[in-house]
This record gives C-alpha cells, sequence and structure tokens, in this order.
C-alpha cells in the first residue's frame, strides 16, 4: 500500500448520518486521518436494488456476502440489481432470504421486487 493513498473503510457510521463514509489515510502500516466524506452514490429506498443496498450498506454488509446466501457468484447479485438487468432480477425465495438476512419486512421487499419485473402494484 502506498504512503499517500485513502482507503475506504466498510462499514457504516451512522453516528454522523446514513450518507457519509468514513475514509481513512494509512502511512506505513498506521492511521493517521479519519474523515467522514458523502457517499457517492445516493440510492433510492422506493426501488428494490436501493433497499437492498441501502439496508446492506446500513449494516455493514457487503453485496458479495448477501450474494451466497441466495445461491450467486460474489459478484452476481450486484448485477441482477442494477437497472440494466431489467425482469426476473430475483426468485422470489432469493427475495425472502434477503429480506430475512437483511431485517427488512418480506412483503414490503416482495412488493419492490414485483416493482421491479414491471408488474404494477
Amino acid at each position: 500500500m502506498t504512503a499517500d493513498r485513502a482507503v475506504a473503510i466498510e462499514g457504516c457510521d451512522m453516528a454522523n448520518g446514513p450518507d457519509l463514509t468514513s475514509v481513512a489515510e494509512i502511512v506505513d502500516g498506521r492511521v493517521i486521518n479519519v474523515r467522514h466524506v458523502p457517499r457517492q452514490h445516493r440510492y433510492d429506498p422506493t426501488t428494490l436494488a436501493g433497499a437492498i443496498k441501502l439496508r446492506a450498506w446500513d449494516c455493514g454488509i457487503p453485496l458479495t456476502r448477501l450474494a451466497p446466501l441466495v445461491g450467486m457468484k460474489p459478484d452476481s447479485l450486484r448485477q441482477r440489481l442494477s437497472k440494466t438487468r431489467g425482469k426476473r432480477a430475483l426468485q422470489p425465495w432469493q427475495v425472502t432470504k434477503l429480506a430475512i438476512a437483511l431485517g427488512l419486512e418480506v412483503a414490503a421487499l416482495h412488493r419492490l421486487a414485483a416493482k421491479h419485473e414491471g408488474w404494477k402494484v
């Protein structure tokens, strides 16, 4: 690791609000400066991808760790939730498992999944 490179720390900084993330500057293996910066991407909690990504971010769980829970390769969940994926992003059992793992309301997440697939709910 180079001396002047900032490294993003995984996790949620709820004390300073949900829209901030911590960035630490590490020099010679020691943290010398920690600052809180706004996240670069804002997710809409009224969409399937936004609800899952925001809740996972709040819990400090990367999507790559959630993917095996629903039988996917580490990067597949992010791809399935992308806007270009379109219909049939996730199977109903996968939506249920994600809702339980993230502590979200199962019925609400299923409604978001139906909207994601183009259903009028």
